[in-house]
């Protein structure tokens, strides 16, 4: 069973706001993963969510969620993280009989603001016809445009929900599935950022 969309969107969007801590330590790593179960818990309620443990004595898991409800009689869970590149994945689930099921008290991390689903997608072109933008893509624009908003805009947390939104989902995938190139996908995020901001010294 490939982890629900929805749930994605959240793993998608919670690693948004804290990006830095999925290349951490395990300490940081695992406060991560507790904002992500965390914040499904709350939006979910009712629905089997929660954290697991391999053995009562062995520590949380800190890139993993698991569910108790949706195989009867059994505990499956999956991985949040792709473990080389530390990016959000959506793969299938695993069967964790014997691990340690943990009820976690909801928060939501992401202040109840609205998510669109990122749409796993089977193909990625450069440019030249329309693009489905692949869930790889979509997390290295995301990478990208959080490094700008670090690097040449000075802010120290990153890109926001409201910049993912108005940058990513409403611009740059646009112009992706019109035809353009990521690089000039891009560069279209970089004017409208310029425009807004009345700056001539942001680059792709």
């Amino acid at each position: 069973m490939v982890l629900p969309d929805r749930i994605f969107a959240i793993v998608s969007a919670v690693h948004a706001q804290h990006a830095a801590l999925a290349s951490g330590d395990d300490d940081q790593r695992r406060s991560l993963q507790k904002m992500i179960v965390e914040t499904v818990v709350k939006r979910c309620p009712g629905e089997g969510w929660g954290w697991k443990r391999a053995d009562p004595g062995r520590p949380l898991s800190k890139d993993a969620i698991a569910n108790n409800l949706l195989e009867a009689g059994h505990l499956v869970a999956w991985d949040c993280f792709d473990g080389s590149t530390r990016l959000p994945v959506q793969r299938d689930s695993m069967l964790i009989d014997g691990q340690v099921f943990v009820d976690v008290v909801g928060f939501d991390h992401l202040n109840g603001a609205a998510l669109a689903t990122p749409q796993p997608q089977p193909q990625h072109t450069s440019g030249g016809s329309a693009a489905l933008v692949s869930t790889g893509e979509f997390f290295e624009a995301l990478q990208w445009l959080d490094k700008l908003y670090r690097e040449q805009m000075g802010r120290a947390n990153g890109v926001d929900l409201e910049g993912i939104a108005a940058h990513i989902y409403s611009l740059y995938i646009g112009e992706r599935q019109k035809g353009s190139s990521v690089a000039d996908a891009r560069g279209s995020v970089v004017k409208r950022i310029g425009d807004i901001l009345g700056r001539t010294d942001l680059h792709v």
